[in-house]
């Protein structure tokens, strides 16, 4: 009947708002039967009644404000180059030529990172078009959206470097100097791939660059 729509509806709306409040009181676990009767427990710790969100709400507010410690804060990374010409010179052994040269990009350096950006982005948006089509198997993690890190790599870094990466490995690799068709080979499990297919999209590795990925 329209009345019992009418109040499915508002309690749905109650449940929504209580789940939200709750979320101010407990932290964020993983959700699953266990944590049911600790979600209860926070309730009852707040003296109040799970019938009545406006209360709640008032109740929520008025509590202190924690401040977040400085380490789990994201902040946006801002190295001056003045400090990091320091760490380059102490830390990594760089001459004042070899630094002057690093902090003089040129129209070609910013083309080459806009192209390598965009053959990252392409070469994921065809590993994410196979693995939906089934032909890529097993675990699939894309870099989509982290194009600039290979783009740096690609500018920084020597080949006789010593490349470890992650399991969000593929452009990380086209970056290092691999071959994108071996690296794809590998994903797909064929014997051209970079570890004969054995690998997989997460263990990327080719000797000649000194590239291992996973």
């Amino acid at each position: 009947s329209r009345e019992r729509v009418l109040r499915s509806t508002q309690q749905a709306r109650v449940n929504t708002k209580m789940a939200a409040q709750a979320s101010f009181v407990m932290p964020a676990v993983r959700a699953g039967p266990a944590q049911l009767p600790l979600r209860r427990n926070a309730l009852k710790s707040t003296g109040l009644s799970p019938r009545a969100p406006s209360v709640r709400a008032r109740a929520i507010s008025d509590r202190p404000i924690v401040e977040v410690p400085e380490n789990l804060e994201r902040l946006r990374i801002s190295t001056p180059w003045e400090t990091a010409k320091d760490s380059l010179r102490e830390v990594f052994g760089m001459s004042e030529e070899m630094i002057d040269a690093a902090g003089d990009l040129t129209d070609e350096d910013f083309s080459n990172a806009y192209t390598m950006m965009q053959t990252c982005r392409d070469f994921e948006n065809e590993c994410m078009q196979a693995y939906q089509g089934g032909k890529i198997r097993g675990f699939m993690h894309l870099d989509n959206g982290q194009e600039t890190i290979p783009a740096l790599m690609g500018n920084a870094i020597r080949k006789s470097d010593l490349k470890h990466s992650y399991y969000r490995d593929h452009c990380h690799a086209i970056a290092s100097g691999v071959d994108p068709g071996n690296i794809m080979a590998e994903l797909f499990g064929r014997d051209g791939g970079t570890c004969r297919g054995t690998g997989g999209a997460m263990h990327i590795y080719d000797k000649e660059t000194n590239f291992q990925g996973g």
